[in-house]
Order: C-alpha cells, then sequence, then structure tokens
C-alpha cells in the first residue's frame, strides 16, 4: 500500500484563491490511464474560465457554490458530481464566504493516451522495415553567463539526446538535435559586469564551455550555433522583426518603465527584481521562475536594481510591443492538439485568459541584436522574442525532418506555448508548430534549489572526474524531476550507483561470464529443455521490455532507470535447472538491458553490446518488438568482457567533497 498526505500549507496556488495539488501523475508508481488533481476555492473564490481537449469531471467533496459549463451554470454541493465534455468551458465558484469548495478533478484522453507527456505510445502489432521520418529536437537555449550543472543537465539537455538515441534504436535515424545559446540575456552583460571583462568574451566563454559541456556529457548536438557570432543569424532576427513590424504585429507604444538613475540604465528582464504580482515570490521581469506566470516587469512590486539594489524610477519610455491577440484563437487550437501536462494545462488557460496579450519587443540596451526601425537607436530586439524570430533561420540549418521536440523547464512554458508559436504564426500561417513538447520541474541539491550565482551546484566536469558519464547519466535519469521537484545529494549519487550498478551489476554480469567461461567455452549455450518457467521468463523479459519503450515514449526516464534496475534483479533470482537454457535466457536479459541502457548510458551499452559477440551496432540491430534470444554458438567475450568487471572498473569516491559540503 502506498500512502500520500497532504497538508493545505504544501499546496500550489493559482489566482483567485485556488489552492490545488496534482494527485496522479505521481513518481511512485507507473502513469494511471487519467490525470487528477485535488482542489480548494476558498471563500469567495473562483477558478480560471477555461476549456481544454480531455473530458473532465468535478467530484465535489465539501462546500457549496455554482459551476458554469458553456452557457450553462447549476448549484453545486458536496457530493455532486459534474461531468464535462471534451472542449467545454468551464469555471467553479465558491458561493460562500466562510466554508472552503474542495473538490476533486479527474480527467482522461483516453485508454491509449498518455496523461503525462506530450507523446503517445501504443503497442506495435508487428515491425516495419520503412524507417520514420527524422525529428529535429531543440532543446530550451541555455543562457551564456555561466556552466551548465547537473539540474540543467538533468531537465532539457539529457532528455533531447535521449530522444535522439532512442528514435536510432527505433528505425528513425537522422533526428536532429540543434542546440543554440541564449547570448543577448540581460544575464549575460550582468555577468560580464561583475567579472570586469567585455560582455562579448564572456558571451563567447560561456558559450564554448558549454558547448563542450554537452560534448563531454555524450550529448553533442548535431548543430550548435552561437548567435552572437553568427552574423547571419542576426540579419535574419533583424529581416523577420522587419517584416513583422510592416505587417504591423509589431507597433509603438509609450510605456512607463523603470530606470535606475545610479547605473543609468532602463531596468528589464534581470536587471530588476521584485515581489511577483501573481505569487508574491522574488521575481525578475518578464517572468517568474516560481509560477511561470509573466509580468510586465513594472507591475513587480518592491523593484530593485539588481546591480546596485537601488529602487528605480518610473519613467515614460517608446517601445516596441508585439501583439500576440491575433493568435489568441490559434494558439487556443494549438493547445488544444496537444496532450498538455496538468500543469501545462492550467498555464495555458491562464495565459489563454489573460486581458491583455502583448510581450515587449525591444528593450533599452547596448548587447544585443540592434532593432532595425528608425528611431529605436540603442534598443535591442528582445531576447525573449529573438528565439520565436530565429526559428526559421534555425530550422533551415537542418536538412530535413517531419516533426519537432521541445525539451524545456516550466520556466519557459510562457515562452513555448505563448510567444513563440504566435511570433512563427505571424510570419508563416502555414508553418509547422512543435508537436511535442517535454518538460521538467527543477532538481534540487540538498533540497535548495541549484544556482550558479550563488555557488550552490554540481558541476559535472568535477563529478566526471570521478566517475563515468554513464553512470552520471544513469542517476540523473533516476532522478529526472518529471512530474515535480526532486533533490540529489553526493552521498546519494555514491551510494546508489556504488550499489545499483557497480556492485551489483557487475557482479551479476561477472557470474554471468564465470558460467559461460567454464561450462560453454566463452559461447552462447545451445537450449535445452524448455520449461514452464522458462516461458514465464522469457514472457518476463517482455514485459521489461515493453515498459522501457513506454517509458522512453512517455519520456518518463525515471520509469526506465527503474525498469532496468528491475530486470537486473530479477535475472540475479532467476533458477539455473536445465542449465544451457537458463543461461540463454539470462544471456537475452542481458542483451535487453544493453538495448534498455544505450539512450541513457551509451558507452556502457556499447561496449557490453560487443562483448555479447554482435558485429552490428547497437543502433543498426535496433529494438525489436520481442526479445530476442543470442545464436546458439556466437563467440562471447565472456572472461575479458563480463568476468573481469572492466565496465565500472573502480567504485565512486566522493567522500572529500562530502565532507566539505
Amino acid at each position: 500500500m502506498l500512502l500520500r498526505k497532504f497538508v493545505q500549507e504544501e499546496l500550489e496556488s493559482e489566482p483567485d484563491k485556488v489552492l490545488f495539488k496534482d494527485l496522479y501523475p505521481w513518481d511512485e508508481i507507473d502513469d494511471t490511464p487519467f490525470g487528477a488533481s485535488l482542489a480548494i476555492v476558498e471563500p469567495g473564490g473562483q477558478t480560471m474560465k477555461h476549456s481544454h481537449e480531455p473530458d473532465e469531471t468535478f467530484i465535489i467533496f465539501q462546500g457549496k457554490g455554482t459551476m458554469f459549463v458553456d452557457d450553462e451554470s447549476n448549484p453545486i454541493a458536496q457530493g455532486d458530481v459534474v461531468v464535462m465534455p471534451s472542449g467545454s468551458e468551464h469555471t467553479i465558484k465558491n458561493d460562500s464566504e466562510t466554508e472552503p469548495l474542495m473538490f476533486l478533478s479527474v480527467f482522461w484522453w483516453g485508454d491509449d493516451t498518455d496523461t503525462h507527456s506530450f507523446h503517445m505510445f501504443g503497442d506495435e502489432e508487428e515491425e516495419s522495415g520503412l524507417a520514420s521520418p527524422p525529428r529535429l529536437i531543440f532543446p530550451s537555449p541555455p543562457t551564456s553567463n555561466g556552466p551548465l550543472h547537473v539540474g540543467h543537465l538533468a531537465g532539457p539537455y539529457i532528455m533531447a539526446d535521449v530522444i535522439r538515441r532512442y528514435d536510432a534504436l527505433n528505425n528513425r535515424p537522422g533526428s536532429v538535435l540543434l542546440c543554440l545559446t541564449d547570448d543577448h540575456q540581460s544575464y549575460t552583460l550582468s555577468q560580464a559586469e561583475e567579472e570586469g571583462k567585455d560582455v562579448r568574451e564572456v558571451s563567447e566563454y560561456y558559450s564554448n564551455h558549454i558547448r563542450n559541456c554537452l560534448a563531454q556529457c555524450q550529448a553533442e548536438p548535431n548543430i550548435f550555433l552561437s548567435p552572437s557570432r553568427d552574423e547571419a543569424y542576426q540579419k535574419a532576427v533583424q529581416d523577420a522583426f522587419q517584416k513583422l513590424y510592416d505587417s504591423g504585429f509589431i507597433k509603438m507604444e509609450e510605456l512607463d518603465t523603470f530606470y535606475c538613475k545610479n547605473c543609468d540604465r532602463g531596468l528589464f528582464d534581470g536587471h530588476v527584481v521584485g515581489e511577483c504580482p501573481h505569487c508574491g515570490d522574488n521575481s525578475l521581469g518578464f517572468c517568474c521562475e516560481t509560477c511561470c506566470l509573466p509580468n510586465k516587469t513594472i507591475d513587480l512590486k518592491e523593484p530593485v536594481c539588481t546591480k546596485c539594489e537601488a529602487e528605480p524610477e518610473i519613467r515614460k519610455a517608446k517601445r516596441l510591443v508585439f501583439d500576440l491577440e491575433p493568435a489568441r484563437q490559434a494558439l487556443g487550437q494549438y493547445h488544444n492538439s496537444l496532450s498538455l501536462t496538468p500543469k501545462l494545462r492550467r498555464l495555458s488557460s491562464f495565459y489563454l485568459g489573460m486581458e491583455e496579450l502583448k510581450v515587449p519587443a525591444t528593450a533599452p540596451s547596448s548587447w544585443g541584436i540592434a532593432v532595425p526601425i528608425e528611431g529605436f537607436e540603442g534598443q535591442v530586439i528582445s531576447p525573449w522574442v529573438e528565439i520565436g524570430l530565429s526559428n526559421h533561420y534555425v530550422r533551415s540549418q537542418v536538412e530535413e525532418y517531419e516533426s519537432v521536440t521541445h525539451t524545456f523547464g516550466y520556466d519557459n512554458a510562457f515562452c513555448y506555448l505563448m510567444s513563440d508559436p504566435a511570433i512563427s504564426l505571424a510570419l508563416d500561417q502555414n508553418v509547422r508548430l512543435a508537436s511535442e513538447l517535454v518538460v521538467n520541474e527543477y532538481l534540487s541539491l540538498n533540497d535548495v534549489k541549484m544556482s550558479t550565482s550563488k555557488g550552490h551546484y554540481l558541476a559535472p566536469d568535477i563529478l566526471l572526474s570521478r566517475m563515468s558519464i554513464d553512470l552520471l547519466r544513469f542517476y540523473l535519469a533516476m532522478m529526472r524531476p518529471e512530474v515535480s521537484e526532486t533533490t540529489c545529494s553526493l552521498q546519494h549519487l555514491q551510494s546508489t550507483m556504488n550499489g545499483i550498478v557497480i556492485h551489483r551489476w557487475q557482479n551479476w554480469l561477472a557470474d554471468l561470464g564465470e558460467s559461460l567461461t567454464h561450462e560453454f567455452m566463452s559461447q552462447a549455450p545451445h537450449f535445452e529443455e524448455w520449461a514452464d518457467e522458462h516461458s514465464a521468463f522469457m514472457a518476463e523479459l517482455n514485459a521489461f521490455s515493453n515498459r522501457a519503450r513506454e517509458g522512453y515514449e512517455k519520456r518518463r526516464l525515471q520509469i526506465v532507470a527503474k525498469t532496468a534496475i528491475d530486470l537486473v534483479d530479477r535475472a540475479i533470482a532467476f533458477g539455473h535447472e536445465h542449465r544451457a537454457t537458463s543461461l540463454a535466457l539470462e544471456l537475452a536479459a542481458a542483451r535487453l538491458l544493453t538495448l534498455i541502457c544505450y539512450p541513457l548510458m551509451p558507452n556502457f551499452s556499447t561496449q557490453l553490446w560487443k562483448i555479447l559477440g554482435h558485429r552490428h551496432t547497437v543502433e543498426e540491430e535496433g529494438w525489436s518488438v520481442k526479445v530476442r534470444l543470442i545464436a546458439p554458438g556466437q563467440r562471447l567475450l565472456a572472461r575479458a568482457g563480463l568476468c573481469g568487471r572492466r565496465l565500472f572498473p573502480n567504485p565512486i569516491d566522493l567522500e572529500d567533497m562530502i565532507e566539505r559540503g
């Protein structure tokens, strides 16, 4: 039995006195065929009016109020059940002045649809020889103001590489991982000022550092762009900006803006911090990382300049603004075409329900791409708008692709749900928008959010001097914050990887190698009698294979990692009656482990694949729907490869780092 308890203080909040907590998806169990959320509407509060693709049911546990669905309204109270068909507009209001209204929301798309991710999984009836067209995999651009830490890797970047490798295993060769650094953010300028260096030098240094880090982590992009050094990129962005200005999507407005007299500059984005107007947490300009809701910068409460900490004054200034209003309906249709996670579904409802859909298109700065419009000298194209403007140029770098997958954190949800697709649609109404969005929460270190500026993070290059990249990638898959925030620690990393992979996995493979060396002269055994227990074990192997494939298809790396662990545990417990057949099945388990782990642990899997005697690469062989046995008589590197425990020859030792904290 699993027991999960909730206290009101731990619930998340929405505007208009609404508290909520997602019940499913839940990390502790495999995905359910439905999603569910617990919600409390405080006295006088009301949920946001919205619609979405999945059908939904409300079960009222406490309180009373009014339920509005399309043009209907009905009083509801404890014990009532409300069913809302797909696409219906609905909101629930608490009519009481004293009693909270509590209800359970249950929603679903159908029996074969994932309630967590954007990608559906269907069982294959038979294998096809035709290769699927490649996809373009585009993770959120990392800002070139500092190095990547393992929290970044556990989010968009390892996932992007895993998708590419999984595609290659499943007859979809040629998928392209494209990454560009977000060079022109205000954070890069702030970092240069802190280091006392030229901003171009700082941007180039960290952009190169990010590229090298991705390569070191076996996630090197097929295409890597550094916008501050790419004149063709800058020209394409300016041309796209000019097109939107000429067509009326970008207009001049006189706005209230923050200005710091001490620093003699206008404040925007990372140059100003204050209290979020939505959730009350600290937030920089443009968007709050806590609640993921956009702000106008000027509506930050108790704002201060991030450089000198002085309170800014308010000045009128002419700015160019991008208007999303013409795309509101199209964006709603786009969101309905995607199977949004519960959190993205709520954010979509909030964004689409905003009274004013505008974002600043320019900012007062000397760092960035100059505005190509006369009269706006001294302003640059907003870096948040720049990424959307660059999409056509970025995609032109890829010769052929069928679909686009984005990987990003929830703090970038507004860009991927709203501003980027709105800009793309304004430039080309027939543009192919991303069909899959893979999203993540934060990975914390010792229960505190990682921050390079505060020195609280784990650097991949330091860890990789103590362990192989395969071990780090597998650990990050185990800890990936897919549904909720997760936390890691050096102690947990060391004990988990030493205990599971270096000790348990290698001991099993070494024992298997000893048996094959001494009993079968390092060859795959010929089958003896096939008993019921062998059929049952083969069925279990196929179940493990299906569960791992489903985990990859649903972009749930925690499920994949858990499946690999469970597979080895089951193989260790498997009996050895009818010796040759049993060892042949253990070899099949080792072969399956190689396939399951390849997208996560490419070096480990490639090495083990060769040890098992395969002449073709893992990707050339592919991941068959049904588990395959290794051909009897196939030569194995049992003594040298398995018995020697050479896959991970040394345990991880992080004790000195743990002592230093």
